[in-house]
């Protein structure tokens, strides 16, 4: 997998001392599982510090177990819901004992806290896309739907985190998390209108915050739609759809 992978330049908490075992972790699963990526991870590094803190743990073994504890748990709430998640149904289904996975998550929300990383691990990917390929406005707009409908349509659990926001917004120690994904998509799609009004793109009499609540709303209501339908239509061809659509009329 490593070989298909698209490097440039070296992601800057990748040096030694910059390493903890949550990033390494973090950094690990994510540069594993893109299909692309802006920077990359220095392995030789990686290896030394592995080696050096943890000598005769397969690491691989260790890491493969993290993110499959992290899956297991999107597939739980894709079936359950929030509600059901905890951290004895995890063990469960990943055949451990309770205590085993306490090695890896120290509570059911830190397993929650990773689970959002994991669905937001594309999230500066597509920004810096953005920034470095400049697109126009629209096209920015375009191409952050498509890619997200995309990540949806190759794994529709995922889908079962963005229809949770509100589920979410009142969790001690997760609250600030999942407004900051929140706020992070909105703010951008505001700031490409706000671009696009500015370069002629967009009319001048379009409010940026209300147009942006309009896509992103869109996203959501098409998305649920297509869980309520047991995923019996193509997402990204109905979403972009409805996205040029909206385009058209701005």
């Amino acid at each position: 997998m490593l070989k298909a992978l698209k490097y440039k330049g070296e992601h800057p908490a990748a040096s030694v001392a910059n390493l903890s075992y949550y990033n390494v972790y973090k950094l690990t699963v994510q540069y594993l599982t893109r299909d692309s990526c802006i920077y990359t991870i220095n392995t030789k590094r990686l290896g030394e510090w592995l080696l050096a803190r943890m000598p005769g743990v397969n690491m691989s073994f260790y890491i493969k177990r993290k993110e499959g504890i992290i899956l297991t748990a999107i597939e739980i709430i894709d079936e359950l819901g929030f509600q059901g998640l905890s951290t004895r149904e995890i063990a469960k289904r990943q055949e451990i004992a309770e205590g085993t996975l306490y090695k890896h998550y120290r509570s059911k929300k830190e397993i929650i806290l990773a689970v959002l990383d994991y669905y937001s691990m594309f999230d500066v990917d597509i920004k810096q896309t953005i920034e470095m390929n400049r697109f126009s406005a629209k096209d920015s707009i375009t191409y952050f739907i498509t890619r997200f409908a995309e990540y949806y349509e190759s794994y529709p659990a995922m889908t079962s985190i963005l229809q949770s926001y509100e589920v979410l917004k009142n969790e001690a120690g997760i609250a600030h998390r999942i407004i900051e994904i929140f706020e992070l998509r909105s703010n951008l799609i505001t700031y490409l209108i706000e671009r696009g009004i500015k370069d002629g793109e967009i009319r001048p009499n379009v409010d940026s915050e209300s147009l942006s609540d309009i896509i992103l709303g869109t996203f959501r209501a098409i998305t649920l739609k297509w869980r309520i339908r047991k995923y019996s239509f193509p997402l990204k061809e109905r979403i972009l759809t409805a996205q040029n659509y909206i385009m058209e009329t701005c």
